[in-house]
């Protein structure tokens, strides 16, 4: 059966990848289908990692705890548009519990954080997001549209020292037939780091104690 790479989530495709590899992308070999399959394993990886996801998506009612704070962080960054917010701390979420943003609250896309608008006032300061336990919820897209170069360049190097690492064990051909081609060294290589660092997630997503 055919692989296909997984395109919600891929951070290289095959044609970049063959190009790393320095391979006529426009050749098809008996290896494209162990690529595709190297490609949506190690994208994972990846984002395991970078403990987020890079993909544009949408995301559908997440829940999130209220942080007493003006400010929440969404799961996913960057934002690109916020489809509703809900603020209900009985968790019915029914219309009267809609924000509107720009007069609730405001968007902060590249970092993708919620800051609280209603009730600013130079003495109160900003109003809070109310704490409680899964009491807002939102929809909203975040990701690329384009992977970040760094990204992908990062996921095709892993791949080719996976390929490279592989190769002198022979487990390249076998790796389609139930056996794992896996390299963890890229933990410890710094170039592959300082191209992932950057995209990490820094985010504390506790919600309030």
């Amino acid at each position: 059966m055919t692989v296909t790479v997984d395109t919600t989530k891929a951070l290289t495709s095959l044609v970049a990848l063959k190009r790393w590899l320095e391979i006529d992308e426009n050749k098809v070999t008996a290896k494209d289908d162990l690529y595709r399959d190297l490609i949506n394993k190690y994208s994972d990886v990846i984002a395991d990692y970078l403990e987020r996801k890079i993909v544009q998506t949408t995301y559908t009612n997440e829940d999130y705890n209220g942080t007493g704070t003006p400010s929440l962080f969404l799961n996913n960054y960057p934002i690109i548009s916020v489809t509703s917010v809900y603020e209900d701390s009985g968790r019915d979420f029914g219309a009267g519990t809609l924000l509107t943003e720009d007069t609730d609250y405001i968007v902060e896309k590249p970092e993708g954080v919620l800051r609280k608008q209603t009730g600013y006032s130079l003495y109160a300061g900003a109003t809070k997001w109310p704490k409680g336990i899964k009491a807002i919820r939102v929809t909203y897209v975040a990701g690329y549209a384009t992977i970040p170069s760094p990204l992908e360049q990062a996921c095709n190097m892993i791949i080719s020292r996976v390929l490279t690492s592989a190769s002198k064990t022979g487990l390249v051909s076998q790796s389609l037939d139930g056996h794992s081609v896996s390299y963890r060294a890229w933990r410890k290589d710094p170039e592959i780091l300082e191209l992932l660092n950057a995209y990490k997630s820094t985010r504390y997503i506790g919600g309030w104690e």
